[in-house]
């Protein structure tokens, strides 16, 4: 009874361990993150349905940066810092691929402090990507002052929003965006704004939008071999909060229609936790996994249900071997060996012997050996 209830106890504690370690986890994180599948603010929802109403041909990259399509003519977003930083291997992939024609679109969350910035970096999460082009944000103290254009002043930004004007005209990037409305953002404790940096001088970018009040540039054009990176310290520009406006929704066509030439527009949704690589709902809905608890289940019913704990009772230990089985075993082997007329003559002569010893008379070996054949030895 014992050892039925302790594997009972046991059974129970073993499943509940299992399904402790299989249960899909709970989602750690509460807040919106700049992924096709988000619908809440910070999510790029609203931007591939834009972009699959307008025609666009878009896709949501779920892999590695080894997947991208290889022919020319495609733009990839990816919004920073990553959740999940990009390796080496797929870093020198990257720099080919957009060197071979294809462009990039950074939204970089460095003038903006959305929840998932700071997770991200807070759980491993970082930035590096820019320096792989030799690019960095660097704080410039600007001064706060009032909009220099009419449209920004009657049209005033909400309390803690930000707003964005284009600085190069006549681009095509801009055609038809007279202000960029940016979502309010909870302080972060940065006062000054960054801008962009690189190596070899600010002349090797263009800046084509910048902040409405401090005049400090927000996004920026640069190129890299025969492809183009477009970079932007506003995370939330292209967000689904950000396209209600209609100049943010305008700029994302212009951005479509200026950079896609024959490919589409991908979303990179992996580095952002968005994977194909592990798929909970996939795992567990496979009927594999099912039968295998299944039969476990029953297997374990079985383990209950027998006399014990085990399958079959245990084995007992076999007694000791006493002289007198030892003595059997000895002489059934010598009588499957030994012929019967030699084990016949060794039986007599033992017999002569211990009537010899009883009459006081010494052992007569070599007499006794011929007893067998001559009978007329075996007198005393």
């Amino acid at each position: 009874m014992r050892d039925k209830l302790s594997g009972i106890l046991g059974g129970v504690a073993a499943l509940l361990v299992v399904v402790a370690l299989l249960a899909p986890p709970r989602p750690p994180e509460f807040f919106s993150a700049p992924t096709t599948v988000d619908r809440r603010a910070h999510g790029l929802y609203a931007l591939f349905q834009l972009y699959q109403r307008a025609g666009v041909p878009v896709w949501q990259l779920r892999q590695r940066y080894d997947e991208l399509p290889p022919e020319p003519g495609n733009t990839l977003i990816i919004p920073l810092p990553q959740r999940y930083p990009a390796r080496e291997t797929e870093l020198a992939h990257l720099r080919q691929w957009v060197e071979q024609g294809n462009d990039l679109v950074f939204l970089s969350a460095e003038n903006d402090a959305p929840r998932w910035r700071i997770h991200n970096l807070e759980h491993g999460g970082d930035d590096h990507l820019l320096r792989e082009y030799d690019f960095w944000f660097t704080a410039t103290d600007a001064p706060q002052r009032p909009a220099g254009r009419l449209e920004a002043l009657l049209r005033p930004a909400p309390d803690g929003a930000v707003s964005l004007r284009p600085r190069a005209t006549g681009h095509p990037l801009l055609r038809g965006v007279r202000r960029i409305a940016l979502p309010a953002e909870p302080h972060d404790g940065r006062h000054a704004q960054a801008t962009l940096a690189h190596r070899r001088g600010y002349f090797v970018t263009m800046a084509l939008l910048e902040n409405a009040a401090t005049a400090t540039p927000a996004f920026w054009q640069t190129l890299s071999g025969n492809g183009r990176l477009w970079v932007s310290a506003y995370s939330g520009l292209l967000s689904n909060a950000a396209l209600a406006n209609p100049d943010n929704a305008q700029l994302a066509l212009n951005l479509a229609q200026a950079s896609l030439r024959g490919g589409r527009v991908i979303f990179d949704d992996m580095h952002q936790g968005v994977t194909a690589l592990y798929d909970p709902a996939a795992f567990f809905s496979d009927p594999r996994l099912h039968i295998s608890m299944y039969f476990l289940l029953a297997f374990w019913l079985l383990l209950l249900a027998g006399r014990s704990v085990r399958l079959a009772p245990p084995s007992r230990r076999p007694a000791p071997v006493s002289s007198a089985q030892f003595a059997r075993a000895t002489a059934a082997l010598f009588a499957r060996a030994v012929a019967e007329r030699h084990i016949t003559a060794a039986l007599l002569k033992h017999a002569f012997n211990d009537i010899r010893r009883q009459y006081g008379l010494p052992p007569q070996g070599p007499e006794i050996e011929h007893a067998g054949r001559d009978p007329a030895v075996w007198d005393i």
